[in-house]
């Protein structure tokens, strides 16, 4: 295993050398997994990112007009606004509102996806 020297303020090492004791641990245990979770989770975020790249390069999939927020958020999927006008606890027709403001069971009337 291989040493690292670092220079850290004073408070913040006594802080972390009262949590190592509470903990019944070593600063430098502290350090190495605080270091391991942030690499690993940098990793996992990169990965998904190319992997979000190639599903994104290989689609034949294109949008006639560029998106923007307003035009992402004025209607929810079954072509109601997408605020709720009474609350999530609205209903339409004796069916409850989910929270987006979509009649539950909204889904049920999207056409299939299949071939």
């Amino acid at each position: 295993m291989a040493n690292l020297s670092l220079a850290i303020d004073d408070a913040l090492l006594q802080r972390a050398r009262e949590t190592a004791l509470r903990e019944h641990t070593a600063v430098h245990a502290l350090v190495r997994d605080i270091l391991g979770r942030y690499v690993a989770a940098r990793c996992r975020r990169l990965d998904a990112l190319e992997q979000f790249e190639a599903v994104a390069t290989g689609s034949q999939s294109a949008s006639r007009e560029p998106w923007s927020r307003e035009s992402l958020h004025e209607r929810c999927c079954c072509g109601r606004s997408s605020t709720p006008t009474s609350g999530p606890t609205a209903s339409i027709g004796g069916k409850r509102r989910n929270p987006s403001g979509c009649v539950d069971g909204w889904r049920n009337s999207l056409p299939s996806m299949k071939g």
